[in-house]
């Protein structure tokens, strides 16, 4: 009776174990269960047809942003990009665009960079979507080349998107020249590449009620602060620090003078131009607009 009891115990624990593991719910080391309810952000595509003003607004109600493809390469635009980027601003919905990449050398991941930001100059942040390998033992010294040319443009975050496996065997020494990392990898196992990253795209199937149909799905990893991809305001636009002038962002001197927005983008205009000379020396008017770009933003400027 005894070794029965034994016996039956040991059967149930090996179902528990072996239904735990089935159903995704084990968690352990780098094991982790995401629900359809986590999901953060959407990537969409032409793939996903044409999107009306209710499926935009209904975005807002799942997502915290939304993922555009815009090209692949310089000289294809995603056929429904455009209508997409419209449908976002009007209805306020924070986005940000992607390309996926097909350059063959450091000149034509500028290029594809260039063209990128030229066709979405109002996006949160900019993503090269690099998987698959076309400048072979160039592959690093390209996507170095993408990013620094993107931060030329723009000091909006620059992000790398690929598969975990990708990632691993071409891509980790490029990925310090980026702001932030988006990660593949379908299924509840989470990704291990070596290095810390902010975004976890873990399934392509994912079903929008808004768009009524599956599509891929993102989580946001790490300790970013939502304000890194969206802007302080949910949409990407700056927004006067509330003081008791409400007019004003904040006192560029001691006395009476104040920073209204077009005199911080001022500021700021002057201080890309000065890094991209390699001039580093600040006013202190200039000091001031970049506490408020880095209190904004989650990150120091550069330029």
């Amino acid at each position: 009776m005894k070794s029965r009891n034994i016996l039956k115990t040991l059967i149930m624990s090996l179902v528990l174990v072996v239904t735990l593991l089935v159903g995704g719910n084990f968690v352990s080391g780098h094991h982790i269960q995401v629900n359809a309810s986590q999901a953060d952000a959407y990537d969409i595509s032409q793939y996903q047809g044409r999107i009306n003003d209710r499926q935009a607004q209904g975005l807002k109600n799942e997502v915290k942003f939304v993922i555009l493809r815009a090209q692949a390469g310089s000289s294809y635009q995603d056929a429904q990009f455009q209508h997409s980027m419209n449908e976002m601003n009007k209805n306020n919905v924070p986005y940000g665009v992607y390309s996926y990449s097909l350059y063959h050398n450091n000149q034509q991941a500028r290029n594809e960079a260039s063209t990128l930001y030229n066709r979405a100059p109002q996006a949160n942040f900019y993503i090269n979507d690099i998987e698959q390998n076309n400048a072979g033992s160039r592959i690093v010294s390209a996507t170095n080349a993408w990013a620094d040319q993107m931060k030329r443009l723009t000091t909006k975050p620059v992000v790398l998107y690929s598969g975990a496996s990708f990632i691993n065997q071409y891509l980790r020494p490029a990925l310090k020249h980026y702001d932030a990392v988006w990660v593949a990898q379908y299924y509840y196992k989470k990704p291990i590449i070596g290095h810390k990253y902010d975004l976890w795209q873990y399934s392509s199937t994912h079903y929008s009620k808004a768009l009524g149909q599956k599509l891929d799905a993102s989580k946001l990893m790490g300790n970013k602060p939502l304000s890194f991809w969206i802007g302080s305001n949910g949409n990407g636009v700056v927004q006067p620090i509330k003081t008791r002038r409400a007019k004003s962002i904040t006192k560029v001197t001691p006395r009476t003078a104040t920073f209204n927005l077009r005199q911080y983008h001022h500021e700021m205009t002057k201080i890309g131009r000065k890094f991209k000379r390699g001039d580093y020396r600040l006013s202190r008017t200039e000091k001031k607009a970049m506490k408020i770009y880095q209190t904004r933003h989650g990150h120091a400027f550069r330029g």
